[in-house]
């Protein structure tokens, strides 16, 4: 049920158990061959593509 897994993978994070904000890579738009190959060859959890240079992320 997602409602549980979903509550679970909060509490291992609240925890320090699971840092999924390590999972994501980021890419300037240009790169997207890179971080399409890097989500199949599983060397990026998930990829996120940037398009707009002023773009910070967590903001």
């Amino acid at each position: 049920m997602p409602q549980l897994a979903i509550q679970t993978l909060i509490d291992f994070w609240q925890a320090g158990q699971f840092p999924f904000d390590k999972l994501e890579k980021f890419y300037d738009f240009d790169q997207i061959n890179d971080a399409n190959a890097a989500s199949n060859d599983g060397s990026g959890v998930k990829p996120v593509l940037i398009i707009d240079h002023d773009y910070v992320p967590g903001e």
